[in-house]
């Protein structure tokens, strides 16, 4: 505070503004990039298109974020003693239980599934793609690719090793079979 107590104060109420008037997984998601644009900053790329890409995602971030915070300055000490904000995610009628129409505990079952359906299509795609980069592979003649020639001084692949590829196997002439790349 005593070096920067304009910067704290606002950086105090900024954040408390933020708690009640940001969506919880933009607040996460801003977060996550803080790094990020700390880093930006300390390697000189305030120009850069990264940086503008986090500027721009902090600037959508606070679009929303107004209201008024009451604070008390003490000792050095920022308190926060109230707030409001007319884009406040809170809503004393829809956060009762009371309230007729409100909270249904089998509403959870279609939450779940909702949310769960981003994360088994994410997980086709995931198996979509690693079964195209398998097909292309296995499709690709064996002249396309330069094959890896052995060292001089180098013992020939074990085959009778268990771990050893079948003679049909995914190793190419010249390659062994656990030391090939890609």
């Amino acid at each position: 505070v005593y070096e920067t107590p304009g910067g704290t104060i606002l950086h105090a109420a900024l954040r408390d503004l933020e708690g009640i008037a940001m969506d919880r997984e933009v607040l996460r998601l801003r977060d996550s990039l803080s790094p990020k644009f700390t880093e930006l900053i300390y390697n000189g790329f305030w120009f850069s298109p990264e940086m503008d890409f986090v500027r721009a995602a902090f600037a959508q971030s606070e679009e929303l974020i107004d209201g008024r915070v009451r604070l008390e300055l003490y000792k050095g000490g920022v308190s926060i003693q109230g707030r409001e904000s007319p884009s406040s995610l809170y809503d004393r009628e829809l956060s009762s239980m009371d309230v007729e129409g409100g909270y249904d505990q089998t509403d959870a079952r279609g939450f779940i599934r909702i949310n769960a359906l981003r994360l088994q299509a994410h997980k086709l795609i995931v198996r979509h793609a690693h079964e195209e980069t398998e097909r292309s592979e296995d499709s690709a003649p064996e002249s396309a690719a330069p094959a890896e020639a052995d060292p001089p001084d180098a013992d020939p692949p074990d085959t009778d090793s268990p771990d050893a590829d079948p003679p049909h196997g995914p190793s190419t002439a010249g390659e062994s079979g656990s030391e090939a790349e890609p």
